[in-house]
């Protein structure tokens, strides 16, 4: 069984090899084998895989987010408000109506939400925000309340109550993002909906 190579001239050495039959250099000398090809491919893989769980972990505790996170179509129940991401697209208008339509400061992302009042009185329907991969936060675009089906900043849903509507957003593309949602001011809990686009829209 090799033991490693010589570091003086390469040869191949066994355990029992001391001095090196070929150069005659003393074991104190030589070189350990290179790691066979997977290992290197490994630990570059578990390491990928670290810090993605790491930077996930660090999006939901710098949001103040309880670490709960849902994909889309998932029902998530936070305090006395469940919420459920529909469906989302991006686009570089506002609307096709001339009088309300704008052009983004980087591109919308249109996010259609579904929302249902759990607890035993009326509520308002807290206001959303967008946090991409690197924890950046971004409030809902404040022209998007003037297009049709828009969730409003001031919507009361009465108790077992739920709406669905759009909420529209002003950010840069080609990055990762989660809804934050969360029950209002009289409950401090707080989720993560990940966001996925449809590729057309």
């Amino acid at each position: 069984m090799p033991l490693g190579r010589c570091g003086e001239c390469g040869h191949e050495l066994s355990s029992k090899s001391a001095p090196c039959p070929k150069c005659g250099t003393t074991i104190s000398s030589f070189s350990r084998p290179a790691y066979s090809g997977w290992l290197p491919v490994a630990l570059i893989l578990g390491a990928i895989a670290v810090v993605g769980a790491i930077a996930t972990k660090g999006i939901l505790e710098w949001s103040g987010s309880s670490e709960r996170a849902y994909a889309i179509g998932d029902w998530a129940r936070v305090g006395n408000t469940t919420y459920a991401l529909r469906g989302a697209w991006w686009s570089d208008r506002l609307s096709n109506s001339p009088l309300i339509d704008k052009r983004p400061n980087a591109k919308f992302l249109f996010v259609v939400i579904a929302v249902r009042n759990d607890d035993n009185k009326a509520r308002a329907i807290p206001p959303f925000k967008l946090i991409d991969e690197n924890g950046m936060t971004y409030d809902s675009e404040s022209s998007g309340l003037t297009i049709d089906r828009a969730l409003g900043l001031i919507t009361d849903l009465g108790p077992s109550v739920s709406k669905q509507g759009l909420v529209v957003f002003d950010v840069p593309p080609g990055r990762t993002y989660w809804l934050e949602v969360d029950a209002g001011s009289w409950h401090s809990e707080s989720a993560l909906i990940k966001v996925v686009p449809a590729e057309k829209r």
